[in-house]
């Protein structure tokens, strides 16, 4: 993982370096605090500015949680997000926006070997899934 973050902070250097990525308005579309600090660190480390924007959606509306794939869901969340961002904005608004929106799931299944149960307590509950 490490590896991976230090090659993506690299790739955002390059761009923020070149002129296109230095004009770039950068918008965090999410009002998550733990999203903000690994901007912050991003933000930091290759230095750029950014703004949030909150999308204001109704996220349990969107999707099945039981039935999706859980890479679909997040993918449809994290567009759904941007268009709502988006539909806020004029066109010259979003002119050079590098906006930037996310979503996670966690999926329990049942197993032979480690039931899940919703009687554990939800901190074993969720080491277990991680």
């Amino acid at each position: 993982m490490a590896a991976r973050y230090g090659e993506l902070v690299k790739q955002a250097q390059h761009f923020f370096r070149s002129p296109r990525g230095a004009s770039s308005r950068v918008v965090l579309g999410s009002s998550s605090k733990v999203r903000r600090t690994i901007m912050d660190e991003v933000k930091d480390e290759v230095g750029f500015e950014y703004q949030v924007m909150t999308a204001d959606i109704d996220e349990k509306a969107i999707g099945d949680r039981r039935k999706d794939n859980p890479a679909d869901l997040v993918t449809t969340l994290a567009q759904a997000k941007a268009d709502a961002i988006l539909g806020r904005l004029a066109k010259d608004e979003t002119d050079g926006m590098l906006l930037i929106t996310c979503y996670q799931v966690s999926k329990a299944w049942k197993s032979a070997r480690r039931p899940f149960r919703s009687s554990q307590p939800l901190t074993r509950q969720a080491r277990w899934m991680m």
